[in-house]
Protein backbone atom coordinates (compact mmCIF):
# COMPACT_ATOMS: atom_id res chain seq x y z
CA UNK A 1 0.00 0.00 0.00
CA UNK A 2 1.61 3.64 -0.67
CA UNK A 3 1.72 5.80 2.07
CA UNK A 4 1.98 10.12 1.81
CA UNK A 5 4.88 11.33 2.85
CA UNK A 6 4.94 12.57 6.70
CA UNK A 7 3.07 15.77 6.45
CA UNK A 8 2.28 15.49 2.84
CA UNK A 9 -1.71 14.33 3.55
CA UNK A 10 -4.86 15.97 2.36
CA UNK A 11 -6.28 18.76 4.57
CA UNK A 12 -9.89 18.57 6.56
CA UNK A 13 -12.42 20.60 4.23
CA UNK A 14 -13.65 21.92 7.65
CA UNK A 15 -10.89 21.13 10.57
CA UNK A 16 -12.30 21.16 14.40
CA UNK A 17 -12.66 24.80 15.87
CA UNK A 18 -13.32 26.05 11.95
CA UNK A 19 -16.39 27.94 10.89
CA UNK A 20 -18.98 25.14 10.57
CA UNK A 21 -19.92 24.31 14.14
CA UNK A 22 -22.64 21.58 13.36
CA UNK A 23 -24.08 19.97 10.33
CA UNK A 24 -27.09 17.59 9.84
CA UNK A 25 -27.13 15.64 6.79
CA UNK A 26 -29.91 13.63 7.61
CA UNK A 27 -28.48 10.97 5.36
CA UNK A 28 -28.08 7.82 7.50
CA UNK A 29 -29.08 4.31 6.26
CA UNK A 30 -30.04 3.09 9.08
CA UNK A 31 -33.60 2.69 11.20
CA UNK A 32 -32.51 4.20 14.26
CA UNK A 33 -33.51 8.23 14.32
CA UNK A 34 -31.17 8.90 16.64
CA UNK A 35 -28.15 7.96 14.24
CA UNK A 36 -30.08 9.23 11.26
CA UNK A 37 -29.91 13.10 12.57
CA UNK A 38 -26.26 13.01 14.11
CA UNK A 39 -23.99 15.97 14.08
CA UNK A 40 -21.54 14.87 11.22
CA UNK A 41 -18.97 17.72 12.36
CA UNK A 42 -18.17 16.23 15.96
CA UNK A 43 -20.61 13.10 16.00
CA UNK A 44 -23.22 14.85 18.58
CA UNK A 45 -26.42 12.51 18.65
CA UNK A 46 -29.54 13.63 19.46
CA UNK A 47 -31.54 12.66 22.94
CA UNK A 48 -34.57 12.45 20.76
CA UNK A 49 -36.03 12.30 17.08
CA UNK A 50 -39.38 11.94 16.39
CA UNK A 51 -39.15 12.61 13.01
CA UNK A 52 -39.17 10.34 10.08
CA UNK A 53 -36.39 9.73 7.41
CA UNK A 54 -38.14 9.91 4.00
CA UNK A 55 -36.60 10.13 0.08
CA UNK A 56 -35.50 13.43 -0.65
CA UNK A 57 -35.27 15.35 -3.76
CA UNK A 58 -31.24 14.36 -3.26
CA UNK A 59 -30.68 11.90 -0.77
CA UNK A 60 -32.73 11.85 2.01
CA UNK A 61 -34.82 13.90 4.58
CA UNK A 62 -36.65 14.26 7.61
CA UNK A 63 -40.71 14.97 7.56
CA UNK A 64 -41.40 16.53 10.29
CA UNK A 65 -44.35 16.02 13.04
CA UNK A 66 -46.54 18.88 14.57
CA UNK A 67 -45.30 20.71 18.18
CA UNK A 68 -42.20 17.62 17.75
CA UNK A 69 -38.69 18.82 17.51
CA UNK A 70 -35.01 16.86 17.32
CA UNK A 71 -33.62 17.72 20.71
CA UNK A 72 -29.85 17.90 21.55
CA UNK A 73 -27.95 17.91 24.75
CA UNK A 74 -25.63 20.72 23.52
CA UNK A 75 -24.02 22.17 20.07
CA UNK A 76 -20.54 21.34 20.37
CA UNK A 77 -18.87 24.74 20.90
CA UNK A 78 -21.52 26.89 20.02
CA UNK A 79 -21.16 28.61 23.71
CA UNK A 80 -18.31 30.51 22.23
CA UNK A 81 -19.63 31.74 19.45
CA UNK A 82 -20.84 35.35 19.75
CA UNK A 83 -24.00 34.36 17.04
CA UNK A 84 -25.32 32.22 14.84
CA UNK A 85 -26.69 31.31 11.45
CA UNK A 86 -29.16 28.83 10.62
CA UNK A 87 -31.01 27.66 7.56
CA UNK A 88 -32.94 24.63 6.33
CA UNK A 89 -34.71 24.08 3.31
CA UNK A 90 -39.04 23.53 3.95
CA UNK A 91 -41.75 22.36 1.16
CA UNK A 92 -43.21 25.17 -0.10
CA UNK A 93 -47.06 24.99 1.08
CA UNK A 94 -46.18 22.77 4.18
CA UNK A 95 -48.35 23.30 6.84
CA UNK A 96 -47.70 25.81 9.75
CA UNK A 97 -49.12 26.37 13.28
CA UNK A 98 -49.82 30.17 14.74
Amino acid sequence: MDEPALGDFPVDVNPPGGPLKFYQAFDGSTANPLMNAVDSIKANFPSQNPFTTIDGINGKAVQGVSNQFIKFGSFNDWAASGSVTISFWSKGGSHTIG
